[in-house]
């Protein structure tokens, strides 16, 4: 039986209709040529017109001034452009613009050469089932696109929704939408489609859409679908909200289909459907207990070697101890100041991998000038009446070695440099780059807001952190409170700027290479039990060992010392024990931040090349000199091979996956490892290890899905 729309509905038939107002070839509005009369209801007429400045077919709804005087019709048309206009989406009708002429209210929208689903429905009667799942899921995304615009649709029925000439799906008709935000209470709608809370004229809300979008899937497919599909429509029309689904994505993921997360025409698939989506985790317990021994025994067959950075005969006294000593050379050559306060580091000279000690003390406080308030040779500037340095070897005998350690936390004394004021463009041109890519994006309401924040405030929080922790304090509150302020504003930076940089190129990466953030969105959503994310950073954490121990086996076979980025980052570690957290947390850090670059950068890369493959040859072409080690044929090969399985986990694994592989790869790389229980830094090296046992035990653990740890042995 047809519903009966309400007085509100309008209730248009869009069938071509004899007995029109405007005869073919009026210009209305001086803009507007008539086609043809496609509909009246009982809030006006709507004509299938040429727009003649614009050269394109729209469709033009009117609306008269009594009409215009009752029932707030001319608040509703407005409302009707103001919110639908802010949706596009291949499945939803495009409203462009609004106006007055001859004595009619107007609007113009996109104009759909095709039917009303109602009058297909009765055309042809039951939809083919592939046909049917088709047209399900486009209607699902295109509700879903106007609530992610903050728009309630309110009269969802088919009748308003329109089917084109190739079978493709159009919400139209937003002539009772609301923002999600207002509080209307009205009896608005059409009778059959309306929840009971609507028809009740109580508050609606994105549950309220949920129950018309079950009734009309229920009109779209059989009565013999798959039990869940039944379920989750069933659900949809539950007279209690709160048992109804929360989103159309939610919906839409028990919808089944080729490929779940590929929408039609280009569309982007929102993060709850990437989420959702029916991508299964769970691993064998073989395949599990294989990963997880890979990823314990090469880690402790790494260590056993020494690791890739310094082994204990470099390192044969802790700090502690080489401070006294440097002291005693001080009082020894009559240098001891009654110091107020020290600060000591080791570094190694550009091509000396000498490790080599350095004190400093002063008889007031060391404030280095630099944001982190790292102590170095230069900084703060040497007082000779005030301050001493003493450099000793790693047995504690004095050098004549001058400190010049080349870091990120050198003050820069003179003007800009050409490498510095390159980065400074470079850092500028990401800036405005993403800020376009995020504005379109946004207004498009593609950019993922929520994941965004998340990222950001990890980020910032991440790096106060790091800098907390590696920062030489000083007892003066003044001093303290001048470098919170400082590091805090430079994390609030580039938290702002994660924020950014996520909106301008995830809405993209989502739409290229979703299947590639179904555990990341996961992650977001707090699903972090969920058996795929498990899988990934058991996957990820054992190629991450696996990668380390190519690095290894290339020095050994060349009989090489580590690279020296490498070597400078395990010493800035052994500072101090907070120095060495620092370098875990920024591990944590370096692996997001690295991860989430690459993606963007092939995103950036995919938008000015146009094609996945050339953009891929491109980065691989360009990162492999960047970042080779040197320019040996064993260099290449392994720098190479680094930068394959790099962007093959990005892309066919998932970024949670390439994440976990840099984390234990920074964990390996950046940081002291032995198993020399006679080492002074063996602690930190049992931390390291325990760390990524933790790691790969929670991994292995949530990836099993609930199945017995030893599988068939479990249960027999």
């Amino acid at each position: 039986m047809s519903p009966t729309p309400t007085s509100l509905s309008t209730g248009l038939r869009l069938d071509p209709l004899d007995d029109a107002r405007f005869a073919p070839g009026h210009i209305f509005a001086s803009r507007y040529r008539v086609v043809n009369l496609m509909g009246r209801g009982a809030m006006g007429e709507v004509y299938r017109a040429d727009d003649l400045r614009l050269g394109q077919t729209v469709a033009v709804k009117l609306m008269s001034e009594a009409i215009a005087r009752r029932h707030d019709g001319l608040q509703r048309l407005t409302d009707e452009v103001r919110l639908a206009r802010g949706i596009a989406h291949p499945n939803v009708c495009r409203v462009y613009d609004i106006g007055y002429a001859e004595g009619w209210h107007f609007l113009s929208m996109e104009y759909v050469d095709g039917e009303t689903l109602a009058s297909l429905l009765r055309r042809i009667g039951q939809l083919p089932m592939p046909k049917a799942l088709e047209m399900a899921r486009q209607l699902c995304a295109g509700v879903a696109a106007a609530h992610a615009r903050g728009v309630l649709h309110r009269d969802l029925k088919p009748s308003n929704i329109m089917v084109d000439g190739r079978g493709q799906i159009r919400i139209m008709d937003f002539g009772l939408a609301v923002a999600v935000s207002a509080d209307v209470r009205e009896v608005a709608g059409t009778p059959a489609y309306m929840s009971p809370e609507q028809l009740a004229g109580g508050p609606v809300t994105v549950r309220s859409d949920l129950y018309s979008l079950g009734r009309v899937l229920e009109e779209i497919l059989s009565a013999d679908v798959d039990s869940r599909i039944s379920t989750t429509v069933q659900a949809c029309m539950a007279a209690d909200p709160a048992e109804r689904p929360q989103s159309a994505d939610e919906v839409a993921a028990a919808l089944p289909r080729a490929d779940s997360l590929v929408l039609v025409d280009g569309g982007i698939p929102s993060p709850a459907m990437v989420a959702a989506a029916p991508t299964a985790g769970a691993l064998a317990p073989a395949a599990a207990w294989t990963l997880l021994a890979v990823i314990i025994g090469g880690s402790i067959t790494i260590a056993r070697a020494g690791g890739v950075t310094v082994a204990p005969s470099q390192l044969p006294k802790p700090p502690e101890v080489l401070a006294d000593r440097a002291r005693e050379v001080l009082t020894d050559t009559g240098q001891k100041l009654s110091a107020a306060d020290g600060a000591f580091w080791w570094w190694t000279a550009e091509g000396d991998n000498r490790v080599r000690f350095t004190y400093r003390e002063s008889a007031t406080l060391l404030v280095p000038a630099n944001l982190f308030r790292v102590v170095t040779a230069d900084d703060p500037a040497h007082d000779p009446t005030r301050m001493r340095m003493v450099t000793l070897e790693a047995d504690g005998t004095p050098s004549t070695a001058t400190p010049t350690p080349q870091t990120v936390w050198s003050r820069r004394t003179g003007g800009f440099e050409a490498g510095e004021l390159l980065n400074w463009i470079v850092i500028l041109i990401a800036f405005i780059t993403a800020g376009i890519l995020a504005r379109q994006n946004l207004r498009a309401g593609a950019g993922d807001r929520s994941g965004a924040w998340r990222l950001s405030i990890f980020v910032g929080c991440g790096s106060v952190l790091t800098a907390a922790l590696l920062a030489h304090h000083v007892p003066s509150a003044v001093e303290e409170l001048t470098w919170l302020l400082g590091v805090s504003g430079w994390s609030m930076l580039w938290g702002a700027f994660s924020w950014l940089a996520y909106i301008s190129f995830e809405p993209y990466f989502r739409r290229w290479w979703p299947h590639a953030l179904v555990s990341w969105m996961r992650v977001l959503t707090g699903r972090v039990l969920d058996p795929l994310v498990g899988r990934h950073i058991l996957i990820g954490s054992c190629l991450g060992v696996v990668l380390c121990a190519m690095v290894l086996i290339q020095l050994d076979a060349a009989d090489r010392n580590p690279p020296r980025i490498l070597l400078q980052s395990a010493l800035g570690s052994m500072r101090s024990p907070a120095a060495f957290g620092s370098f875990v947390v920024g591990a944590f850090l370096n692996a997001l931040v690295l991860s989430l670059g690459g993606a963007a950068v092939l995103v950036f890369l995919r938008l000015i090349l146009r094609r996945t493959w050339i953009a891929l040859i491109f980065l691989f072409v360009s990162t492999v000199p960047m970042y080779a080690a040197g320019t040996s044929p064993s260099d290449i090969l392994v720098t190479t091979l680094v930068t394959a399985v790099g962007l093959t986990v990005l892309l066919q694994v998932g970024v949670v996956a390439h994440i976990a592989m840099f984390i234990v790869y920074r964990f390996l790389t950046w940081l002291p490892l032995t198993l020399d229980t006679g080492a002074w830094y063996f602690g930190q090296s049992l931390i390291i290890m325990l760390l990524i046992g933790a790691l790969a035990t929670y991994a292995f653990l949530v990836a099993l899905g609930g199945r017995p740890v030893f599988g068939a042995l479990a249960t027999s």
